[in-house]
């Protein structure tokens, strides 16, 4: 398990998404046209891992 904050996350990164001053709108349109079409759904994607999370005990 990784302990330093600085290898898994870039601080500047985060800013520069979480600053920004307007909407961003994506599409995986493209993506999807050149192969890349397995997805999970968001939320299932959440509920899964805050599953995997509580069964190995790191969070309530």
């Amino acid at each position: 398990m990784e302990h330093d904050i600085d290898r898994l996350i870039s601080p500047w990164h985060t800013d520069a998404d979480l600053g920004r001053p307007i909407e961003v709108v994506t599409d995986m349109s493209k993506s999807r046209r050149m192969g890349f079409t397995v997805y999970q759904p968001t939320d299932d994607a959440f509920v899964s891992l805050f599953d995997d999370l509580r069964s190995e005990r790191l969070i309530p």
